[in-house]
């Protein structure tokens, strides 16, 4: 028996879960083994199309209707049992966005609705407005500040909130909103301002880049690849029964400690590792290498939550306000689990370790160029490499396992 991580129910395998482990274990050590014998690798950037025009419209009318109906929340907003902040917030904006990123990277672009609202702004101050057409993405361009709004948002996720709205959330959104239109409309470049210091254009930008390849990283921009494997791997084990049997159900202090020393312990390890493999370069060689699995793990641990929750927008539209009112007759719709948890399982398995192979392949581009560079040999290109293989392979088992432990659902 499996018990499938989020998926709200169990499903008999004719496998037990340390087979899984081992099979997907094997499968990527095998890839590393491909990856370092490989003494020519080297990384290319991958030619991305344009979005259509009308389809960057749809997500751009989308994206202000999502904003409008948030603020509206803030302003007038019940407080009904169904709620509908976390539904646009966090199933929609946060891991829907997270989900279009990855397959273009210039989903966030199109839908941001704060880049219009901000641009408004400059037109009635009579200040300039970039132009539509997306430049190219730099690893290099994400700022601290970026990086710390992430962590601030993973923090709201995971300890304040839970995944789920309320008054923290709907306050969380104020302030990032606020900072965002705010600091892009004062900018002398509003899209060079918001590629270094917005948190939600860092973190989609940085699932972009698994379209794009051969990115240059600079250190923060490094640093959120690593954050965002650590936060979703947190994620799975804070809902397991280990975690609870080890640490209860912790207050928010504990939990935020626990929390940070998490991410901090996943992104010096992985640092430390790249560091030793890839030298002077660790950040490109960690953006490249990591950004595969964060949206590997992305998709791994979130698919079910979005396939599934989502579908509570038909509630949604009938009481768009949380104040009891039932406008189209869905008030009693019960979202469905329409895929089988083991189709579900498979998805999880798959994206995890092909997340893992694509970070290898790509990460090992960069340590190759790197050392040949430098006149290293082969085997010295492989002993740097080892103890980032071992962490890789860590991961890998981690990342598994807490998807195969069963949920804890707290009380109420």
């Amino acid at each position: 028996m499996i018990p499938t991580h989020s998926l709200g129910d169990r499903f008999h395998s004719p496998l037990p879960l340390a087979v899984y482990l081992v099979g997907a274990l094997v499968v990527v050590a095998a890839s590393i083994v491909i990856a370092v014998r490989r003494t020519n690798a080297h990384a290319t950037p991958r030619p991305i199309n344009s979005l259509p025009r009308n389809l960057a419209r749809l997500l751009g009318a989308i994206g202000l209707i999502g904003w409008f109906w948030a603020a509206a929340l803030v302003a007038v907003g019940g407080d009904t049992g169904e709620r509908v902040d976390d539904l646009l917030l966090w199933v929609y904006g946060w891991v829907g966005i997270s989900f279009l990123s990855i397959l273009h990277p210039d989903s966030w672009r199109a839908i941001d609705p704060n880049r219009r609202l901000s641009n408004g702004l400059r037109r009635l101050f009579r200040r300039s407005v970039n132009a539509d057409a997306p430049g190219a993405f730099d690893g290099r361009s994400i700022a601290p500040a970026a990086l710390i709004g992430v962590i601030g948002i993973i923090w709201l996720e995971l300890v304040v909130t839970g995944g789920g709205g309320g008054t923290p959330l709907l306050m969380g959104h104020l302030i990032v909103t606020a900072w965002v239109i705010g600091g892009r409309t004062l900018a002398a470049d509003p899209d060079a301002w918001a590629a270094a210091n917005d948190p939600l254009t860092a973190w989609f930008s940085m699932l972009g880049a698994l379209r794009r390849g051969a990115v240059a990283w600079g250190t923060p921009g490094a640093l959120l690849a690593s954050i965002a494997v650590g936060s979703v791997i947190f994620d799975g084990l804070s809902q397991g029964q280990a975690f609870f049997d080890t640490f209860g159900l912790p207050g928010a202090q504990e939990h935020t400690l626990l929390l940070l020393a998490w991410l901090a312990l996943v992104t010096g390890v992985s640092a430390l590792a790249m560091r030793a493999a890839a030298g002077r370069s660790w950040a490109t060689a960690l953006g490249e290498g990591f950004v595969p699995v964060a949206a590997g793990y992305v998709v791994a641990h979130y698919a079910s939550w979005l396939l599934f929750a989502g579908q509570r927008i038909f509630v949604a539209v009938g009481d768009p306000l949380q104040r009891g009112s039932d406008l189209f007759g869905t008030a009693w719709f019960e979202p469905q689990a329409f895929l089988p948890p083991a189709v579900l399982w498979g998805v999880q398995v798959v994206a995890v370790v092909a997340g893992h192979i694509v970070g290898v392949q790509r990460g090992h581009a960069v340590v190759t160029r790197v050392r040949r560079a430098e006149g290293a040999s082969t085997q010295q290109i492989v002993a740097a490499q080892l103890p980032l293989a071992a962490a890789v392979l860590a991961l890998t088992l981690i990342t598994l396992w807490s998807l195969g432990q069963s949920v804890v659902v707290p009380p109420a």
